[in-house]
């Protein structure tokens, strides 16, 4: 049995069915736009998951942001302890969002769930663009 097919067996075994897979095969690594399974065979990502969309899997400049902010912290939770790089950031985008009205910015994910609540978010400028200077 394909080592694919065992842990798909283990998958299903394991994990509930709500985060569904589009693919059966096991990713291992991944540069650019190219992933490699668990079996060496390698397969393009026409999907990209959050974070790799405009600059592809393992970036050098994203990884190495993804290092020296591990160095510091990880994530303590904004709501609890706010942090300077959440407050810089949203100022970025603040300033890159059109409208001559103030603005601000938060977690993308949250902002989906508040539909009224202006917010500025640049959708269309990529990734590359605003993080990577």
């Amino acid at each position: 049995m394909s080592r694919n097919k065992i842990l798909m067996q283990e998958r299903m075994k394991n994990v509930p069915q709500a985060p569904y897979n589009t693919i059966t095969v096991f990713i291992k690594k991944a540069s650019g736009a190219v992933m490699t399974d668990v079996e060496g065979r390698e397969y393009l990502d026409f999907a990209g998951g959050i974070g790799v969309n405009n600059v592809g899997h393992c970036h050098p400049r994203v990884v190495a942001a993804i290092k020296d902010q591990a160095e510091k912290f990880i994530h303590p939770c904004f709501h609890v302890a706010p942090y300077e790089p959440y407050v810089e950031l949203a100022a970025r985008l603040n300033g890159l969002a059109p409208g001559d009205f103030p603005k601000t910015s938060e977690n993308l994910p949250k902002a989906r769930y508040r539909p009224n609540h202006r917010r500025s978010t640049d959708w269309c400028r990529p990734y590359r663009e605003i993080f990577c200077h």
